[in-house]
């Protein structure tokens, strides 16, 4: 049975770098059948990272240790060059996230990673897909495809970072960032404590998001008003709940959820004097 799993590499001094691994088998011991899921810059230049890339997945039977196609490369406990063979378990902090149906959420994340186009032609065998977003150190960048991937399916990042096998979940910069796709996504925003707060860069498609109460979370319209977004506050009581205009954005607040959309009344983005929006 296939088995979903978090992982994570120390990148130095700029903490740790997140990725997913689909097992095929769910037998971790076979390296040869799974599939990786990480994200990264285009280039390695530190003046101008370029956009967000994905790989998008990907399976090579012919490798010992399908880790060493991708970009991370690197065996946390050599020295600093290519280990050449197998990445253990051990050493990437491997984590079942106790997926319901591994299968169904490869499904999921991938249907999103496809909606910002093709991939290049390249290595890793399935090349890499251009989010069209900035790629920012601390802002937005490979953990806030991670974060998103697990917001997909209704994991909360913080909660799987927690567990103790896993360096602490404020190692991973940016793991409050969600990156919209280009379709029509699902999103679970679950509440983190009052000092994280996400920030959603909100894309085209009509979307859903799912947002527990008493969470923080501030949407980035980026200018795409034109589509509709359905807000669901659980276990929230409708009453409580107040609208307020303040300056060119919506704040949607009361019974312990505070939500900020931002440039949503900002006709300058917009083209028009505001978006649909179902709550």
């Amino acid at each position: 049975m296939p088995k979903l799993y978090f992982a994570s590499t120390d990148i130095a001094a700029l903490g740790q770098h997140a990725y997913l691994v689909y097992d095929l088998n769910g037998d971790l011991s076979s390296l040869d059948d799974q599939i990786i899921y990480r994200a990264g810059p285009a280039t390695n230049n530190f003046l101008n990272f370029g956009n967000i890339i994905i790989e998008p997945g990907f399976l090579n039977y012919n490798a010992i240790d399908p880790l060493d196609v991708s970009e991370d490369t690197l065996d946390i406990n050599e020295s600093g060059s290519d280990d050449g063979g197998d990445d253990t378990t051990t050493d990437r902090n491997y984590y079942d996230i106790n997926s319901t149906d591994a299968a169904q959420d490869r499904v999921i994340i991938e249907n999103w990673i496809n909606s910002f186009g093709s991939p290049t032609v390249g290595n890793p065998n399935n090349g890499t897909i251009d989010t069209g977003l900035s790629y920012h150190l601390f802002e937005q960048n490979s953990n806030s495809v991670i974060t998103t991937a697990l917001s997909l399916i209704g994991k909360n990042f913080k909660d799987i970072a927690s567990q103790n096998i896993i360096p602490s979940y404020d190692k991973f910069a940016a793991w409050t960032t969600i990156i919209d796709g280009q379709g029509n996504e699902t999103y679970t925003l679950f509440n983190n404590g009052f000092f994280e707060s996400y920030k959603v860069l909100d894309q085209n498609g009509n979307d859903t998001f799912i947002i527990e109460k008493g969470t923080n979370v501030a949407f980035d319209l980026d200018g795409d008003l034109t589509t509709s977004n359905k807000l669901i506050l659980k276990d929230v009581d409708p009453n409580k709940v107040v609208l307020n205009k303040i300056g060119s954005s919506l704040y949607v607040g009361g019974d312990g959820t505070d939500i900020i959309l931002h440039n949503f009344f900002d006709s300058s983005l917009t083209g028009n004097a505001g978006g649909d929006l179902e709550i």
